[in-house]
């Protein structure tokens, strides 16, 4: 059974630490020094597992380790762990975090903690080894990288509707609307031939019309406020003046070509 796996520095700072037995804080503190202590002063040529120190069960139980660049990885196993086992196990790890991270280095067990523990937590559950295939692994942590993007961009739809709408901008927009000239646009209506819109004011300024009763014919018609009666018999007289005009000029003509009557003659002259 694994005990604890500890990962640090070439200073002895923490990088990793995960304990399957309970130790309260400060006792885990001192058992990362004293291993720090035991490991650091062996040589690279020697071999990669030793006994463990007092403080986590001494000679009942064996530290076996591997040193990358400027870090330790550490496994504290009971008897019944074989030290190969292990040593491959370090190795599966080291190599996923290699690919998980591309080119893992110090930094990335610094800022990426809670991706390092999941990774861990496929190989090692509760002391026992899970699982040694980096594949498997890989493709285990691929699905749950899956899972929190999805889960990112359902919770991160509210963020992103409120972002959209203050880029809209919309007092500028409101601002940007074109209303047409009411006065102007009733002056093209009047315009046109025959139609003259009459529109009644709530309030009538002159003689006799401030105080009179709004709904009296006398005073407002018997028409609606805005009519088209006004303009229809508009239309009508215009239309009647344009007819006389033009038989009365129709008339004129008519009496210059026809020859003089007897009675249109003046005294004397023959034809």
């Amino acid at each position: 059974m694994i005990k604890a796996i500890l990962v640090f520095n070439n200073h002895g700072k923490p990088r990793l630490s995960k304990f399957y037995q309970y130790f309260n804080e400060d006792m885990q503190q001192q058992i990362i020094k004293e291993t720090f202590q035991l490991v650091s002063k062996r040589d690279d040529n020697v071999c990669n597992f030793l006994e463990g120190g007092s403080l986590i069960g001494g000679s009942d139980y064996k530290l076996i380790y591997r040193h990358y660049a400027t870090l330790y990885f550490v496994f504290c196993v009971d008897s019944s762990e074989s030290e190969l086992g292990i040593l491959d196990l370090i190795q599966v790890f080291v190599e996923t975090l290699d690919k998980c991270f591309e080119n893992v280095c110090e930094l990335d067990l610094i800022f990426h903690a809670d991706a390092v523990h999941h990774i861990l937590s496929e190989l090692v559950m509760g002391g026992m080894v899970l699982q040694t295939n980096m594949s498997d692994i890989l493709a285990r942590i691929e699905e749950q990288n899956k899972l929190q993007k999805q889960e990112a961009g359902i919770s991160a739809a509210p963020a992103r509707a409120v972002s959209a709408v203050k880029s809209m901008n919309l007092p500028q927009q409101i601002k940007d609307i074109k209303l047409p000239d009411l006065p102007q646009a009733i002056k093209d209506l009047n315009s046109l031939e025959g139609f003259s819109f009459e529109c009644y004011q709530s309030e009538y300024v002159g003689t006799g019309a401030a105080g009179a009763n709004r709904n009296d014919p006398a005073v407002h018609g018997s028409s609606p406020r805005c009519s088209l009666r006004s303009s229809a018999a508009t239309l009508q007289q215009r239309s009647r003046q344009k007819s006389s005009k033009k038989s009365s000029s129709i008339a004129t003509s008519a009496a210059m070509l026809l020859p003089a009557t007897n009675a249109d003659r003046f005294p004397g002259e023959s034809f």
